[in-house]
């Protein structure tokens, strides 16, 4: 059996943490500005089966594909 990776980068804590907040305590999101994304973000995590790495990296670093994502 083939094992898929799926692996996000953000430079947003508060991203990450807003994500985290709408899988624990999602009632408590839906007045969130951005409450449409956030559900599909979770949506998709909840019914992903393989394995999804979520990292956060220093901003404004040389990472890779990091300052492309900014702009």
């Amino acid at each position: 059996m083939i094992y898929e990776h799926t692996h996000i980068v953000t430079d947003s804590a508060g991203a990450l943490w807003q994500i985290r907040n709408s899988i624990l305590y999602p009632q408590r999101m839906k007045k969130h500005k951005r409450a449409k994304l956030l559900e599909t973000i979770v949506h998709h995590i909840q019914i992903y089966k393989d394995t999804i790495h979520i990292y956060k990296v220093k901003s404004h670093a040389d990472i890779l594909g990091d300052e492309c994502a900014d702009t």
